[in-house]
């Protein structure tokens, strides 16, 4: 059955339902959602939310604000997705909604592949899972949610590539991926496990 929404982090903070792209709000909004959908199916406090949105300095109004945002949210992707958990909301989500466990779920399966010495399906579930990022992670959310979780989200890739050009090099495919690995260092200063340097 398909999915009816599709949340995405690994770029522009978006939602697209059945009909196409949902309109979201302000990045204080965009924020909110990212932050639940970075915890998804796990609650996250007011006070967490409130200091990803503002900050060190909220103004006294935020938690009513913090309020406001998740009622559009809700009105946006399903009144049942987000809900309150005791000083907290939660969002629920299918395992096929959003693109960071889809990529996540790449990278488990491709390790399975590898460590069976199936490389070339190791090599095509890993391009998979980095064809999901279209650009910086958390794209349109405030500068402290990028600055506390973009870092991790990049790790994540750039081990990711690691794994690919690992596999990709595993099944002899030394030349036809050399360009591509001089640009991976170039842009993402790869690190030597990957014996890229």
């Amino acid at each position: 059955m398909e999915s009816e929404a599709r949340f995405t982090l690994l770029g522009p903070v978006s939602v697209h339902g059945p009909d196409g792209p949902i309109a979201l709000g302000s990045p204080k909004q965009r924020t909110v959602l990212a932050a639940l959908l970075l915890n998804a199916d796990h609650t996250v406090s007011d006070d967490r939310l409130v200091a990803l949105v503002w900050g060190e300095r909220p103004p006294r109004t935020a938690v009513a604000r913090l309020q406001v945002y998740v009622h559009e949210l809700q009105a946006l992707v399903g009144k049942g997705r987000i809900s309150r958990v005791g000083a907290g909301y939660r969002i629920h989500i299918g395992a096929d909604e959003l693109d960071l466990r889809l990529f996540e779920r790449y990278r488990t399966a491709a390790r399975a592949d590898a460590e069976e010495g199936r490389h070339a399906d190791a090599v095509a579930r890993l391009r998979a899972g980095a064809a999901l990022w279209c650009g910086p992670a958390l794209a349109g959310t405030s500068a402290t949610l990028i600055d506390q979780e973009r870092p991790g989200l990049e790790d994540r890739r750039i081990c990711a590539l690691e794994e690919l050009y690992d596999a990709e090099l595993a099944s002899g495919r030394h030349a036809e991926i050399l360009g591509e690995l001089h640009t991976a260092v170039a842009e993402h200063s790869l690190r030597e496990t990957a014996g890229l340097s």
